[in-house]
């Protein structure tokens, strides 16, 4: 699934190893937690590539920003399960040509671990590293955003964050088995536009066994078309959450598309996922005293994966 904006950047550290991964047998693939019991250390390279447009009272403005991200993710057998500590390595960002500098929160990220322990099963136990994480993003903070980041972006609701999109992205897909040409539906938790999280449905495909880079890995893609009408609800809520709009201003929101899509590739012999490339697309209508604003957005990436220094910490 689609890593999101600048309040959910920690998940992006966590999230790149794949927790479900397949065991073939006559009955199809199942899906089982199952890493290297000597553990391993990954990283994670994205490149994306968002671009937005702006149409109000005839005269568009399109902003085009492309990222390239690196992440370190240590996986670690514990007593009791698995730990995945994450850090980013390296952000480069460039918007309209120009390079720009990454928002406090992917900066704290870069200086601040996050580790999820994890039980044998998979299931996300603890979370440590938030609060450090989003003291160092405060400090980070210029003084007109700090104010909006703390109130909004309190420690229990990073750790929900956490906690849903691992359930969503992983936990979804533990313990059932599939074959290849298999479609089936999740209900999951997602983050659409404000810093909450919706409920959605996702909709899955088995496309097929398919070779990367020497590794056998099961194709799965999903899809989120989410009900317009709510997903109009939850930008409306962003604004007033971020306070967008300025005080006293009323506006009125409506969706008119919405989708999302997910590839990934995972390999049934060592339950990594190697590659997934993702693709957003969103239309939605902000009226304000009478004027729409008709926004466009598409964003595209690749996330590709290789064993660091064989396994070793880097």
């Amino acid at each position: 699934m689609i890593k999101r904006t600048g309040y959910v950047l920690l998940l992006a550290a966590c999230l790149r190893l794949s927790a479900a991964g397949p065991a073939t047998d006559r009955e199809g693939v199942t899906f089982r937690f199952n890493p290297p019991v000597a553990g391993i250390t990954l990283i994670n390279t994205e490149y994306n590539t968002e671009t937005k447009t702006i149409t109000s009272e005839g005269e568009t403005e399109t902003t085009v920003t492309e990222s390239l991200e690196k992440t370190q993710s240590q996986v670690s057998r514990t007593a009791k399960g698995y730990s995945i500590t994450s850090v980013i390595l390296s952000v480069q960002k460039i918007v309209n040509g120009e390079e720009e500098e990454p928002d406090p929160l992917t900066r704290a990220s870069m200086m601040v671990p996050v580790t999820m322990e994890l039980d044998k099963n998979g299931r996300l136990v603890t979370l440590r590293g938030v609060e450090e994480l989003r003291q160092q993003a405060l400090e980070l903070c210029e003084a007109d955003e700090r104010e909006i980041f703390e109130r909004v972006m309190t420690k229990k609701q990073l750790d929900f964050l956490a906690r849903s999109e691992w359930q969503s992205v992983n936990g979804v897909l533990l313990g059932i088995t599939k074959q290849p040409g298999d479609t089936w539906q999740a209900k999951v938790k997602w983050f659409l536009f404000s810093p909450s999280l919706m409920p959605v449905t996702t909709d899955y495909s088995f496309i097929r066994m398919y070779n990367i880079a020497g590794h056998q890995c099961a194709m799965l893609k999903n899809v989120i078309k989410p009900d317009l009408k709510a997903v109009g609800q939850d930008l409306e809520k962003m604004f007033v959450e971020l306070e967008i709009l300025p005080e006293g201003m009323e506006a009125e929101f409506s969706v008119q598309s919405y989708l999302e899509e997910n590839t990934q590739y995972i390999d049934p012999l060592t339950f990594i996922s190697w590659k997934e490339s993702q693709m957003t697309e969103k239309q939605y209508t902000v009226t304000v005293e009478g004027h729409d604003i008709v926004t466009t957005e598409k964003s595209e990436s690749t996330i590709t994966t290789e064993v660091a220094n064989d396994g070793k910490d880097i």
